[in-house]
């Protein structure tokens, strides 16, 4: 019986990432990035051949390097985009990239009525997420909000509902 490899992905989870955007007040990021690429590795399994496959601590040191490119805060969609452009511009055998990112929530420390230019308490367990997709022909995008806990105690104005 033969075996064949129909689709073959890997990639490297949880790669962390805290970017400061120094100035006289500090913005700070703080993502969690999943990668996942697609591509030509059956060598890799079939005959232990490696010269095909992006090592898991090339794909989250090339996070690092890309994010030390510019020392501006970027949006999560924008820095995926540039993220997978570069796995599939300097990998051939890559033939799809999948990323998912979810951003976590700091809230600057206030001190007398005044926001800490450079101090930062952990926020709300709500991320911002991103899921991108993207081959040399064509980029998916999903942006959205996870764990985000919303509480109104008055006011909500709710109407024009059926009623039973």
């Amino acid at each position: 019986m033969s075996v064949r490899i129909t689709r073959n992905s890997y990639g490297k989870s949880r790669v962390r990432l805290i970017k400061v955007a120094r100035g006289p007040q500090h913005e700070i990021q703080n993502l969690t990035i999943n990668i996942a690429l697609e591509g030509d590795f059956d060598e890799i399994h079939t005959t232990g051949d490696n010269r095909l496959c992006l090592p898991t601590d090339t794909m989250k040191n090339t996070v690092y390097a890309l994010a030390g490119e510019t020392s501006e805060i970027e949006q999560p969609e924008a820095f995926g985009r540039r993220l997978a452009d570069y796995y599939l511009k300097n990998n051939p055998q890559v033939s799809a990239v999948r990323l998912q990112i979810a951003e976590a929530a700091w809230k600057r420390m206030r001190f007398d009525d005044t926001d800490h230019p450079h101090s930062f308490v952990k926020g709300s367990d709500e991320k911002r997420t991103v899921v991108l997709h993207a081959t040399r022909s064509m980029v998916t995008l999903e942006a959205g909000v996870e764990d985000l806990v919303v509480l109104r105690t008055a006011g909500s104005r709710f109407t024009g509902y059926l009623k039973d």
